[in-house]
């Protein structure tokens, strides 16, 4: 597996982009999927080991053929514990060309209309913040069970 890492100055988040040696399913065009998470600044010691499972999982869809023959192109963003690089993750995420968003940050809550304009759905931590599954946020779905904000339709139901 290639890697190719692209790094900006100080105040733009770091892109780590996967690709693996071979064809790209049959000629199938690839799906982006992005990862936005704090592997540095503050919350990096709660964040930064996301990246090797969000990656892990990808590599094992490929292993098995992709998704109907196309082939899952990783894109990494680290938001560096930082709202405005945060915000440059998701306007690059997006310019990229993703398909969606996988937000494990503290931050996306600043990102969240980004997402949203763009049409993309977002699933990840909900515990940033309530847009999660809120108007106008429908394109936000909590993968974790700790959402335990009560305004969100995402919450667990007690009982």
């Amino acid at each position: 597996m290639g890697l190719v890492l692209a790094a900006c100055g100080s105040s733009s988040s770091t892109s780590t982009t996967t690709t693996s040696s071979g064809s790209s399913g049959g000629g199938k065009s690839p799906i982006k999927i992005a990862l936005i998470v704090s592997q540095t600044g503050a919350d990096a010691t709660s964040d930064g080991d996301a990246p090797s499972g969000f990656l892990a999982r990808i590599d094992a869809q490929n292993a098995a053929g992709g998704v109907n023959g196309h082939k899952i192109v990783p894109i990494v963003l680290d938001d560096q514990t930082s709202p405005s690089v945060s915000v440059t993750a998701t306007q690059q995420a997006i310019s990229d060309g993703v398909v969606g968003i996988v937000a494990d940050s503290p931050l996306f809550f600043e990102d969240a209309k980004y997402a949203q304009q763009a049409g993309l759905p977002v699933t990840g931590n909900a515990g940033d913040s309530t847009e999660w599954g809120m108007q106008p946020y429908t394109n936000m779905f909590p993968s974790d069970a700790n959402n335990t904000d009560p305004a969100s339709p995402w919450t667990p139901l007690e009982g």
